[in-house]
């Protein structure tokens, strides 16, 4: 039941929702609920291309941004002896977008979600949502407040960071990694689109480490190729 205390007579009932989510969730209370309320309206909404709808891709990036900052330095002040390569992978697993997904469902987020609904499932939409939300905080109460409210509320102490870093291995992160210390150009190359039955493709994907081919991967999305093909290549 919502905490009616915290609303005036002024606000619908999905502001409502939307103050109390946020006020529970990272417990601040927003300033400017059109903040919010992008972050929550995701862009299939815009099925009429000839209306411009305010949703959260811009809010996205902006969120990506800080959670990557806010975790790096819990990383830096947790594991003080751990080298810049292993800090970097661990935040790259941590910040990965099956992470971000999993806690989007864990707030559930989705029933706030403001999208057009269809049979095909879209697989990033919590972890991006959540993105868009740190986002907004940013524009309404700030860079600190937002980096406490993360810290205190979501990378917290109930995390073991070492743990969830292992169970998201993002081995095209460690790829790259590995290629910028040793100054070699990689290319994550698209080398076939093969229909199958029901209207699904499988993306065969290749990579090219100074121009020579070294390993490929197939798998129903272009991101799933690249890590199994990143996983064969390191192995």
């Amino acid at each position: 039941m919502l905490k009616t205390f915290l609303f005036g007579p002024k606000y619908t009932n999905r502001q409502k929702e939307i103050i109390y989510f946020v006020k529970s969730t990272f417990g601040v209370r927003p300033r400017n609920l059109n903040f919010y309320e992008q972050a929550l309206t995701h862009k299939s909404i815009q099925r009429d291309k000839t209306k411009d709808i305010i949703h959260n891709e811009r809010l996205e990036f902006l969120g990506d941004a800080i959670i990557s900052s806010v975790v790096a330095e819990i990383l830096y002040l947790k594991f003080p002896k751990k080298s810049e390569g292993q800090l970097t992978q661990m935040r790259a697993r941590i910040v990965s977008r099956d992470s971000l997904n999993l806690i989007g469902d864990k707030l559930g987020l989705e029933p706030l979600i403001h999208y057009h609904k269809t049979k095909n499932r879209f697989n990033s939409l919590l972890g991006n949502t959540f993105e868009s939300i740190v986002g907004a905080m940013i524009l309404d109460i700030g860079y600190k407040n937002t980096a406490i409210a993360l810290k205190k509320n979501i990378f917290n102490d109930s995390w073991n960071f070492e743990e969830i870093a292992l169970q998201n291995i993002d081995y095209k992160s460690q790829l790259i990694i590995q290629c910028q210390k040793e100054k070699k150009e990689i290319v994550f190359s698209l080398v076939e689109e093969i229909p199958l039955e029901k209207g699904k493709i499988t993306f065969v994907m290749a990579i090219l480490i100074d121009g020579e081919e070294k390993s490929r991967a197939s798998s129903s999305t272009k991101r799933k190729a690249e890590q199994k093909a990143s996983k064969k290549l390191l192995s």
